[in-house]
């Protein structure tokens, strides 16, 4: 699949068939997000990979708040989790009065998603959730590490591609020559 078809593929998927992903798939998955650009390569990030027996803890933490019906059926999900900056970054924050760690992340989680779609699996990216629940399953202290974003991952259901609704590249994008 070439890359054009790959974004275009790619979306929220919200139905899931309950099918296990596989631990090679997962790996592959992870890598993507691994090898993905970061400022100054400081790397911000550890991802915790929930599946097997995990998996019912992990659905009800993240609809800890009443959200994310769908997730029931994911097959996998991915922590992301922003760990506590190092010297360049905090230097680097205080140079350019920038904090990178959420794009880097952003980064990281796309290259995971477009990853998983390119195996045939579905994702969501997801932000509202239990924090200190998903922890709880995870085994990671209740400390300054946050998690940022969690990514649903499963084999999506048998539904056509939703045509995706974004603005024209007319008022997008801007050419200064």
């Amino acid at each position: 699949m070439d890359f054009k078809d790959l974004i275009t593929k790619r979306e929220s998927c919200r139905a899931y068939t309950g099918e296990a992903v596989s631990r090679k798939d997962l790996e592959q998955i992870v890598e993507a997000g691994r090898l993905s650009p970061s400022a100054v390569n400081t790397q911000p990030w550890s991802f915790y990979v929930v599946s097997g027996e995990k998996l019912p803890e992990m659905r009800k933490a993240i609809r800890f708040y009443g959200t994310n019906a769908f997730v029931e059926k994911a097959g996998a999900f991915v922590v992301v989790i922003a760990e506590k900056p190092n010297l360049i970054e905090k230097a680097g924050r205080v140079t350019s009065g920038k904090d990178f760690v959420a794009n880097d992340i952003g980064i990281a989680t796309a290259s995971m998603v477009y990853q998983a779609t390119d195996l045939g699996y579905g994702s969501c990216i997801l932000g509202m959730f239990g924090e200190s629940q998903i922890k709880n399953v995870i085994g990671i202290p209740k400390d300054k590490r946050r998690i940022k974003l969690v990514i649903a991952i499963g084999v999506p259901e048998d539904k056509p591609i939703r045509e995706k609704k974004r603005k024209s590249a007319d008022e997008v994008a801007h050419f200064v020559d």
